[in-house]
C-alpha cells in the first residue's frame, strides 16, 4: 500500500473494499502455495498478530497501536510514528 493510499484509508476516502473472496484470492496468489511458510498470514486478533511478528524474524504486522507490546519494533510510515 502506498502512502497516498494509506492516507485515503485514514481519511475515510476509500469507498470500496475488496470482497472477502477477492481478499482470499489475493492472499492465495501472494503466498504462491507456500503453506509451510506463507508470506501473508491472517490472524484473528491484534494479540495474535503481535505474537506472530515476535516469533517471525523480519515479520511485519498491522495492529491497533495500543496492542503493541513485547519484542516488536514500531516502524515509521511516511517518516512518522503512530499517534
Amino acid at each position: 500500500m502506498t502512502m497516498p493510499e494509506l492516507g485515503k484509508v485514514c481519511k475515510g476516502q476509500v469507498s470500496r473494499w475488496p470482497s472477502k473472496k477477492e481478499v482470499k484470492a489475493l492472499i492465495a496468489s501472494a503466498n504462491h502455495g507456500r503453506t509451510d511458510h506463507p508470506p501473508i498470514v491472517v490472524v484473528r486478533s491484534d494479540e495474535a498478530a503481535v505474537n506472530n511478528v515476535e516469533s517471525t524474524p523480519g515479520g511485519i504486522g498491522l495492529v491497533n497501536v495500543y496492542s503493541i507490546c513485547g519484542e516488536v519494533t514500531v516502524l515509521r510510515a511516511g517518516g512518522k510514528l503512530p499517534l
